[in-house]
């Protein structure tokens, strides 16, 4: 795990956040990503495998739709150093940077300087 990463990755957020496609499947996948982890822990903990699942899927969707959305950008994301690295910058993003960046009226901003 990089050290300080939340910093690290707060530091460089906007510059791999700025094609608009981008802002827009960010602005839906997060979202989709947090609910489906929320999902996949209270199926966990109630032992329903099917919603587990699926919770899993809907993860699995929004990761995907977020790699689809990095490719716009005309600055490539930081190549992951193993799966540690992988999971621990998913998760901080999706949990906290990027609805600080929604938050703080960065992506707005994005969005409108986007063209």
């Amino acid at each position: 795990m990089r050290r300080d990463l939340v910093q690290w990755q707060w530091e460089g957020y906007s510059q791999f956040h700025g094609s608009r496609l981008n802002l827009l499947i960010h602005i839906f996948a997060v979202p989709m990503f947090v609910l489906s982890t929320l999902n996949a822990v209270v199926a966990t903990i109630n032992l329903q495998w099917f919603f587990l699942s699926s919770s899993i899927g809907g993860m699995l969707i929004a990761f995907m739709a977020q790699a689809v959305g990095h490719a716009q950008e005309k600055n490539a994301s930081i190549p992951f150093n193993g799966p540690l690295d992988a999971v621990t910058r998913i998760f901080v993003e999706n949990f906290f940077n990027f609805p600080r960046f929604v938050v703080s009226g960065g992506w707005l901003k994005a969005y409108r300087a986007a063209k």
